[in-house]
């Protein structure tokens, strides 16, 4: 912070002003708080373990609802999805060799012949 106020021209002395009270503020209160719960210290801990068993539930129940809508949604998404994606695999797992697709494509030429033959015939 002392980098930019003398970037900026800003006056020494309000700037030492404001960092002196800046810094005693930012002692003053948190010994304040510690002196002022010291006495009591027994009934703050008391409510302090309680609240942070409470929390600590709180979270363990955050988790598991999220962990549960997770499963769930994902047990959907398979319900609908589970007939595209096994014919998508029926096709990705019935690919054939060049080979038989050659063979195929000669099989069928002769067929088409045959057929062109058999009408002109006719």
């Amino acid at each position: 912070m002392s980098l930019l106020a003398g970037a900026e021209r800003y006056p020494y002395r309000h700037f030492l002003l404001y960092d002196v009270t800046g810094e005693t503020l930012g002692a003053v209160i948190p010994l304040s708080l510690g002196y002022a719960l010291g006495a009591c210290w027994e009934a703050g801990g008391d409510l302090l373990g309680a609240l942070s068993g409470f929390a600590f539930i709180l979270f363990l129940v955050m988790l598991l609802v999220k962990r549960l809508m997770k499963t769930l949604a994902h047990a959907k998404e398979t319900l609908v999805a589970y007939p595209a994606v096994s014919t998508q695999k029926l096709i990705v797992d019935t690919t054939l060799p060049v080979r038989t697709l050659h063979h195929i494509a000669e099989v069928t030429h002769e067929m088409r012949n045959e057929l062109l033959t058999g009408s002109k015939q006719r």
